[in-house]
């Protein structure tokens, strides 16, 4: 029966990649003499190590000796595998050897997405939070202006019924009758500008809030 067919995963195909050539090239990248592999044989299982002699930074003459023994396997050429990934292993804690292979490369590259994916998101919530701040700062500032609208058209409201006087267009214009005209002009604006902040803080509210 098809995997596919059946809504089952098919398997993933694995490419074995030899440890002992990407050894050897490692060696020869270094210019370090070839590996030489140790093979002990007992009760039918194998164990194999290996030594490489990397040269040093210090001189050109200083060398080192590394050694790496492979675990137990059932044929020459597994034992040799195993001891040869021992010693890349090695290569990389020891030396700092960097290897060329693709799964690293991949995870490399998702790890650089992820970190730059993370540094935007917290560059996005930093700026989201000083957003808010400083529209917070706003509304309290536009409560206060409404505050002061309000108070102020309540002294031009209260202005004009205290003087005992009444406001007539026809009359010959006084000073007096000018002044208070013009209060409850400002009165009347000064009431417009309130509804009109009101229903504008209403409505950030709401958009703040949603």
């Amino acid at each position: 029966m098809d995997p596919a067919a059946s809504g089952e995963p098919e398997s993933a195909l694995v490419v074995l990649v030899s440890r002992r050539p990407v050894l050897a090239e490692a060696a020869r990248t270094l210019g370090a003499p070839a590996p030489m592999y140790l093979m002990d044989h007992a009760n039918g299982e194998y164990t194999c190590s290996v030594q490489l002699i990397p040269p040093m930074r210090c001189h050109p003459d200083c060398t080192r000796v590394a050694h790496a023994v492979g675990g137990i396997a059932t044929s020459v050429i597994g034992a040799e595998e195993k001891a040869a990934e021992g010693m890349i292993n090695a290569l990389r804690r020891r030396f700092g050897v960097q290897f060329n292979d693709m799964n690293w490369t991949r995870l490399n590259r998702c790890h650089r997405r992820f970190t730059m994916a993370h540094n935007s998101l917290r560059t996005m919530v930093e700026r989201f939070s000083e957003l808010s701040e400083r529209a917070r700062l706003m509304e309290k500032g536009w409560e206060q202006s409404l505050a002061d609208i309000k108070a102020a058209r309540d002294i031009c409201t209260e202005i004009p019924s205290h003087s005992g006087d009444t406001l007539d267009v026809c009359e010959e214009s006084t000073p007096q009758g000018e002044t208070l005209f013009v209060v409850h002009s400002l009165g009347t604006w000064t009431h417009e500008r309130f509804d009109e902040g009101m229903v504008a803080l209403i409505a950030a509210r709401g958009s703040t809030s949603s």
